[in-house]
């Protein structure tokens, strides 16, 4: 592609709703990125992934974008490309090191895995043991129930649904009998 044609596609595709010169630049340039990702020691499928993000910032910055004859647009691009990589590299970096610190030592990952495991499970059951008592309760205990666990007052939510100040703890402890009863048959039937 000689100068003149580059520099006229840099200028069409300021206008992002000209698909075709968007269709020519990506035709034109992906194949280059692809190259430079490759280069980099980054792997087939994301070097096509970085690629695509390369082009998606391209898209987003190119309007903005003054060209000069000496070549910047090309050392534009390869920072932008560089760039794209290197924080591909930092993030690969960042999962990396989680992920090991979970295979380094059996001692502290059976633990922390079971830690987790454990949190995961006690809210899992409370969110299904809800689920499975509501059907028994009419509408306004379950909103009394849910609107005190939100962290309202007693008076609070006895204001926002109108019932007296004594019915909503005797609605919260219906409610509570019936869900610590389900969270143990929960429990003891899958857990």
């Amino acid at each position: 592609m000689n100068e003149n044609t580059r520099l006229t596609l840099l200028e069409k595709i300021r206008d992002r709703h000209d698909e075709q010169s968007w269709e020519d630049f990506v035709d034109t340039y992906r194949p280059f990125l692809y190259s430079v990702c490759r280069q980099m020691n980054v792997n087939h499928y994301d070097s096509e992934e970085l690629s695509q993000d390369v082009l998606v910032k391209l898209w987003d910055k190119l309007p903005e974008f003054k060209y000069s004859k000496n070549g910047r647009f090309r050392g534009w691009l390869c920072t932008v490309t560089g760039n794209t990589v290197k924080n591909f590299f930092r993030g690969n970096q960042r999962r990396s090191e989680r992920q090991q610190k979970y295979c380094e030592d059996d001692a502290d990952f059976m633990p922390e895995v079971e830690r987790i495991a454990e949190e995961n499970w006690k809210k899992y059951a409370v969110v299904r043991a809800l689920e499975n008592i509501r059907p028994l309760f009419p509408e306004l205990v379950i909103q009394t129930f849910e609107l005190l666990n939100t962290g309202k007052s007693r008076s609070e939510v006895a204001e926002t649904l109108k019932i007296p100040a004594n019915r909503v703890s005797i609605y919260k402890e219906r409610v509570l009998r019936r869900l610590t009863s389900e969270i143990r048959r929960i429990d003891q039937e899958w857990g």
